[in-house]
C-alpha cells in the first residue's frame, strides 16, 4: 500500500506516497491518531493503528498484542459509528438510571415526579462524574463493551480520571446539550454529521482520543437489544411498584 489517503482539520488530502506521510508525522504536521486511508483498508482508521506507517522512532506507542488486553483492542470494520456510540450511551444512561432510581426510592421517592425535564437534567449531569470512573478504569462503559466500543488516548493508553472527566463534560454539553429539550436535538444532529462525514467529534478531536470499533456479530446485537429491554422493563416496572408503597402514581 503505497499510495495514501489522510484526513487534516475534517478535510480529505492526498494522494500522498507512504514516505511523504510518515514525514507528515515525523515532523508534526499530523497527530499520531490522524485518520488515514489506502487501497486494501475496509475503512479509515487511525495511523497509530496501521502496522508500518509510524515512523520508528515512533513504533513504541503503538498499541500491541501483548498480554494486555486494552492494549490488544485492535479495530475492525467501519471506525465512524455514530448510532452505535448512541445506542451504547443509551444503555449506560438506562442502567445508570435504575441503580439511580433505586437510591432515590430507599431515600426520597417523592424526587421520582419532579418535571421530567428537570430529571433528565440532573440525571446527565450526576452521570457526567460517574461515566470517567469506568473509562479511567476500564476504556470502555458496560454499553460500549456490549458493543464492541474502547476509547483511548492517541497512544493507545488510557485516559486518566481528569482527562474523562473533561471528555465526559463536553459530550454533556456538546452532545447532549445539557439535556434541555430541543437544544439536545440540535446538538444530537450536529454531533452525528459531524462523526459520520469528519470521523470524529470535537470533543475527541480536541482531546486527542481514539474512538475504537470492532465488528459485530449477530447474536452480539441480539444479546444487548435483550439487555436494554430488560433493564428498561425493570426500570419501568420497579419504580412504579417501590412507588405504590408511598400511595404515589406515575
Amino acid at each position: 500500500m503505497d499510495i495514501w489517503y489522510y484526513r487534516q482539520h475534517g478535510e480529505q488530502k492526498g494522494p500522498v506516497s507512504q514516505e511523504a506521510l510518515i514525514e507528515l508525522f515525523r515532523s508534526g504536521q499530523l497527530p499520531l491518531d490522524e485518520l488515514v486511508w489506502s487501497a486494501g483498508m475496509e475503512d479509515w482508521q487511525a495511523a497509530y493503528t496501521v502496522a508500518g506507517l509510524l515512523p520508528p522512532e515512533f513504533a513504541h506507542q503503538q498499541p500491541t498484542t501483548s498480554s494486555d488486553a486494552y492494549t490488544a483492542f485492535a479495530p475492525s470494520g467501519p471506525q465512524a459509528r455514530p448510532w452505535l456510540r448512541y445506542w451504547a450511551r443509551s444503555l449506560d444512561m438506562v442502567l445508570f438510571s435504575l441503580i439511580l432510581s433505586v437510591v432515590i426510592v430507599l431515600i426520597y421517592p417523592a424526587l421520582l415526579l419532579i418535571k421530567p425535564a428537570y430529571l433528565n437534567f440532573f440525571h446527565a449531569l450526576a452521570y457526567m462524574f460517574v461515566e470517567p470512573l469506568m473509562l479511567s478504569a476500564w476504556g470502555t462503559t458496560p454499553g460500549k463493551a456490549l458493543l464492541k466500543i474502547r476509547l483511548s488516548k492517541a497512544d493507545g493508553t488510557r485516559l486518566n480520571y481528569r482527562e474523562a472527566l473533561g471528555r465526559s463534560f463536553n459530550v454533556w454539553v456538546r452532545g447532549l446539550g445539557l439535556a434541555l429539550p430541543i437544544v439536545n436535538l440540535f446538538t444530537h444532529v450536529t454531533a452525528y454529521q459531524r462523526l459520520l462525514y469528519q470521523g470524529r467529534t470535537s470533543w475527541d478531536e480536541d482531546g486527542g482520543f481514539v474512538v475504537t470499533h470492532q465488528i459485530l456479530g449477530a447474536q452480539r446485537i441480539a444479546f444487548f437489544v435483550s439487555v436494554m429491554l430488560i433493564i428498561s422493563l425493570l426500570l419501568a416496572l420497579g419504580i412504579q411498584e417501590a412507588l405504590d408503597g408511598y400511595d404515589i402514581t406515575i
